[in-house]
């Protein structure tokens, strides 16, 4: 696109008007890798009411009929718009979120098993036991931890940061967009940590939605928070 328009210019301008266009083409910034974080639709993990039933591993929480409907109107919003990686957590939800998805865009699924959700050990009640701890965690406690044998804040970065780092040495040059499909404490708590327009407080008060999805960019080393389930953020969108 740039040779183009630098062909056209250099018609259409003199050689010294055309020599200080390239000089500012240069030293504008390039188009940076959209990364796209995208909470899975509705399950059955998000209806329970009481204690789990089975631990959040593996296949144990496949989406409700209503988030099987969720997961398809959000595919349909991905139609026409190119997503050149496809990343999903290893849950059931995510993995069902994400085909959705994949269907609409042609882009193959890969797997992200450190994206997964806290662990909030083998039978939490998510109201009683973990919304509390959420709470502390919003306020800088990050050692507390989301049930008797659930993650603190520091073993969730501890596991969710090393992947990160991996994603932006794989793709963070490219020009391309990268949607990863994710939970509800990674957005509310990892993003905090990579954005600097989002803080623990406003993501607490602003919870992301079933198949709703918060769109970010890399720009040197850094991650800018564009929008925030539609709200702008910093004037983009």
């Amino acid at each position: 696109m740039r040779f183009r328009m630098a062909q056209t210019a250099r018609r259409q301008l003199g050689l010294a008007s055309f020599v200080g266009l390239v000089a500012l083409l240069a030293a504008s910034p390039a188009w940076s890798l959209e990364v796209w974080f995208v909470r899975h639709a509705e399950s059955e993990f998000n209806v329970v009411d009481g204690p789990l039933p089975v631990p959040d591993d593996g296949v144990s929480y496949p989406l409700t009929p209503e988030g099987v409907r969720q997961a398809a109107m959000l595919g349909a919003r991905f139609t026409g718009i190119d997503v050149d990686y496809l990343y999903s957590s290893t849950r059931l939800r995510t993995l069902q979120t994400a085909g959705a998805i994949s269907l609409r865009t042609g882009t193959p699924v890969r797997l992200a098993p450190a994206a997964v959700e806290v662990s909030f050990g083998p039978a939490p009640d998510l109201s009683r036991d973990v919304l509390p701890v959420f709470r502390r965690w919003a306020e800088g406690d990050d050692d507390v931890r989301a049930g008797e044998e659930g993650e603190s804040l520091e073993d969730f970065r501890a596991r969710f940061m090393p992947f990160w780092e991996e994603l932006v040495a794989a793709h963070g040059d490219e020009e391309a967009r990268l949607v990863l499909v994710t939970h509800g404490g990674i957005i509310m708590f990892m993003l905090p940590e990579l954005c600097p327009e989002v803080s623990r407080s406003y993501a607490m008060e602003h919870p992301m939605r079933n198949a709703e999805l918060v769109k970010t960019r890399l720009k040197s080393g850094q991650l800018q928070c564009l929008s925030w389930m539609g709200v702008a953020l910093d004037g983009e969108d």
